[in-house]
């Protein structure tokens, strides 16, 4: 009958022969994966690749509303070895240039597909997935807006010599002119108090119209109210 370290020690030696065993599996089935790999890309395949583009328009006269396209797909057919050594590669974009009077401008791709074919000589270029893409620009435009109270009944009672001031008088907005065009020139405030009084002055915080791609001349305009120094009458001297 085996001692306690006898069985020990075959229980050690048969789960170091499985290791052994397992490694061995591990590799040829990695070297059988790499050779497979290997064969496999001498073969000739059809996909579709995404090819860089660089698009440039006129910022003084377009804005840009969404995200430019950065490529295109385009359908190849090549050997596994050519295709991969053209996804490696760092291919220099194609440049657009936007015409800047063009109102949400579509690309016409074809017109690059010739160039294409020379970039990617080594594949056959058999067409674009995408013919034709559209840029997310519109025509730029601006537009002065003025200041005033949303509530004209604050200023009851104050001396007839009060004058009403904001700082900046007025502010530039600028963006897409479908938007441009449906704001008002005249933007009320809203004081933060019922009555205003001679000296009060209070400063606003102009929205944000980034969502609307829009951008104002001034974050803020301050409201003051002053009294107006007036010169004494000047009274006649008798003769």
């Amino acid at each position: 009958m085996a001692s306690r370290p006898g069985k020990t020690f075959n229980a050690l030696r048969r789960l170091r022969l499985r290791q052994q065993n397992w490694g061995v599996y591990a590799l040829s089935l990695f070297v059988a994966l790499v050779f497979w790999v290997f064969n496999d890309l001498g073969n000739t395949f059809q996909t579709r690749i995404r090819y860089p583009i660089l698009i440039k328009y006129d910022t003084q006269r377009q804005v840009l509303t969404g995200k430019l396209p950065e490529s295109f797909q385009v359908s190849v057919t090549g050997t596994g070895w050519q295709i991969a050594r053209c996804m490696w590669e760092d291919h220099e974009p194609i440049e657009i240039k936007i015409n800047p009077l063009a109102e949400l401008p579509i690309i016409n791709l074809q017109r690059y597909l010739f160039s294409l074919k020379e970039e990617l000589s080594e594949l056959n270029v058999n067409g674009l997935t995408d013919e034709a893409i559209e840029v997310p620009l519109e025509l730029k435009s601006s537009k002065t807006i003025q200041f005033a109270l949303a509530d004209s009944s604050i200023l009851e009672g104050l001396d007839a010599n009060s004058q009403l001031s904001f700082l900046p008088a007025t502010v530039m907005v600028s963006g897409p002119a479908s938007v441009i065009d449906t704001m008002s020139e005249v933007m009320q405030l809203q004081p933060a108090v019922d009555r205003l009084t001679e000296g009060y002055t209070e400063k606003f915080n102009l929205p944000s119209l980034k969502k609307m791609h829009c951008e104002l001349s001034s974050r803020y305009v301050i409201l003051s109210l002053d009294a107006v120094k007036t010169d004494p009458e000047v009274q006649p001297t008798a003769p």
